[in-house]
């Protein structure tokens, strides 16, 4: 039978502090990092969400929701006549942006699906055929808009509800009052 001696319970105590000083340690530095990995996010993402709330921008893209498929979609974008194409040039370009910023690594692809999810949803599907048409006219798929027909094709399997609770889990405890 062995004795534990006084100094082996000091040691043992040392010892112990020790390591819950450097699991807190780690636990607050990893905390750190990932809210600091957010932050740098957030400004890009503000600044590429902007013309998404705007009246003016809302309005060209339900009028490409609502007029687009009256034209041929051989006439790809360039061929569409105003206000027509300036619109749909707009707006696809504006969600090919979105897009890359999100595929990318630049922004939280993530936050940027669950934003906007509806809209670049619907305006991927009135756009897609006018998309198809711009490509052959210029002679290969990787020609226009490729990026945001990626990012919409991704977006369109996510499960948004999920999304959505992962972004609130992951943004650390929700805050309201």
């Amino acid at each position: 039978m062995t004795t534990v001696s006084g100094q082996d319970l000091i040691n043992l105590a040392a010892l112990t502090s020790a390591v819950i000083a450097a699991l807190t340690s780690s636990f607050l530095a990893w905390q750190a990092i990932r809210v600091n990995q957010n932050m740098n996010h957030m400004p890009v993402v503000l600044e590429v969400l902007k013309p998404h709330r705007t009246p003016d921008f809302v309005r060209k893209e339900t009028l490409l929701w609502k007029e687009l498929s009256d034209h041929p979609a051989e006439l790809g974008f360039f061929g569409l006549p105003e206000p027509i194409m300036s619109h749909a040039i707009e707006v696809g370009t504006y969600y090919q942006v979105l897009s890359y910023t999100s595929l990318y690594g630049i922004a939280d692809g993530e936050f940027i699906a669950v934003q906007t999810h509806y809209r670049l949803l619907r305006t991927w599907e009135a756009l897609r055929e006018h998309v198809e048409g711009e490509r052959v006219l210029r002679g290969g798929h990787n020609t226009f808009l490729n990026s945001y027909e990626e990012f919409a094709g991704l977006v369109a399997t996510m499960d948004i509800d999920a999304a959505t609770r992962r972004l609130v889990r992951r943004s650390g405890k929700l805050r309201l009052r």
